[in-house]
């Protein structure tokens, strides 16, 4: 559902997936790696979806991050989802929403998402690609250049 604001629209709750992925995030096992555990809730809410909403919330999900002026409406909405997923990582991790890798943690994970909806298209499923962002930051990040080993590099 959409709210006009001016000629700017601004998304409601409607087909948020907020509360469920949140609950589902926080009932993962404490030996379960954060990164996991969110994959595991986003993939089992979305999942717990019928068929039509799942396709009106990818669709909700493309156009908040594709149209500028979607995007700049809804900065709010996207301030509260930060905050919320730094409130849950906190709990689960006994850290301050302060602290610096739960931060980069919800930093990492907003940039998957909106990197995953960006580029959906026909042959790019944008649930897949969160999935597939989400499964290499458990692994973690080791950039460097191809075929080189040692040396420095950027390990995230």
């Amino acid at each position: 559902m959409v709210q006009g604001v001016g000629s700017l629209l601004v998304l409601d709750d409607h087909l948020s997936l907020a509360t469920a992925v949140l609950r589902g995030f926080e009932e993962q096992p404490p030996e379960v790696g954060a990164a996991e555990a969110l994959r595991v809730a986003i993939r089992a809410a979305r999942d717990g979806l019928p068929g039509d909403d799942r396709a009106a919330r990818r669709e909700r999900d493309v156009l908040l991050v594709s149209v500028p002026e979607l995007w700049s409406a809804n900065t709010a909405l996207i301030r509260r989802a930060i905050d919320l997923l730094g409130s849950a990582t906190a709990r689960r991790s006994e850290r301050d929403p302060a602290d610096p890798e739960v931060r980069a943690f919800t930093g990492a994970v907003l940039g998957i998402a909106v990197q995953a909806f960006l580029d959906a298209s026909p042959g790019h499923d944008p649930d897949q690609a969160l999935d597939d962002g989400l499964r290499q930051l458990e692994r973690g990040l080791e950039l460097r250049p191809h075929g080189r080993t040692g040396g420095r590099g950027v390990q995230i």
